[in-house]
């Protein structure tokens, strides 16, 4: 079993995780850029991605050329005040305008899967717009990796992405029994020290633990993986707690 997200799913899960988007559109190669804030991108099947824009104009250029755009993705932790940024996405490509039928038949498409009011705002102060990525890089804590656009065709959000945030807050405020567990699973140099709990998946845990208990501005993100791959939060429940009461060491990846 693979033990953590590959980078496209990375990319996927903050695609539909709350987060600050910018699409930076180029305004026809005289070096000009527009910047707008999409109020909701969704992956589709083809790889390619959905764009909610304000107003109700989607971005064009003269010529009949299709304009080219760089959409940014800062992806936050709940819990990481001291290093608050997960990852951050770069996708460039082409934008492709949609006559205003396809767009109400992508809409309908979405909300099928992904409810969201400002769907109901389309032609009345937002368009829907296709962005087709040519190329994909990821920024995160283990470096920067380029993506081939094409891997996003088959990968996947994490199934518990959305309620990550609320799971992780609970944890830490009222399961102290549990993260005392998990502390116990950390390398001697780093038992001791204050833990949180920063990042949960279907495949592990991520834990921020303190360096030293005077100093808390140095700190080092381990990484627990789970026996398996979880599918439902029951499972998920079940598999921490198995790690948490486990005699036995378990392997971690650790990065500071």
């Amino acid at each position: 079993m693979q033990a953590a997200p590959t980078a496209a799913e990375t990319i996927c899960s903050a695609l539909v995780r709350p987060g600050v988007t910018t699409l930076a559109v180029d305004d026809g190669g005289d070096g000009t850029e527009t910047l707008t804030q999409p109020t909701l991108q969704h992956p589709l099947d083809t790889g390619a991605l959905a764009l909610l824009l304000p107003g109700t104009t989607a971005p064009h250029t003269g010529g009949g050329h299709m304009p080219t755009g760089v959409l940014e993705i800062t992806d936050h932790l709940v819990l990481g005040a001291d290093r608050p940024i997960r990852s951050v996405t770069w996708l460039a490509g082409y934008l492709e305008r949609l006559a205003p039928a396809a767009q109400r038949r992508l809409a309908v498409e979405i909300a099928e899967t992904r409810p969201h009011e400002g769907l109901l705002d389309l032609g009345h102060g937002a368009t829907l717009t296709v962005l087709w990525p040519t190329s994909a890089v990821l920024a995160d804590t283990h470096g920067i990796e380029v993506v081939d656009p094409v891997e996003l065709c088959t990968a996947r959000a994490d199934p518990f992405c959305l309620m990550e945030d609320a799971w992780l807050t609970h944890m830490e405020l009222a399961h102290g029994d549990i993260l005392a567990g998990l502390a116990r699973r950390l390398p001697p140099e780093l038992r001791g020290n204050r833990v949180r709990p920063l990042a949960i998946d279907s495949r592990g845990i991520t834990l921020r633990v303190a360096e030293s208990l005077a100093d808390e501005s140095g700190t080092t993100d381990v990484r627990m993986p789970f026996s398996r791959t979880v599918h439902d939060p029951i499972e998920l429940g079940r598999a921490v707690r198995t790690l948490s009461r486990c005699p036995h060491p378990v392997e971690v990846t650790a990065t500071r």
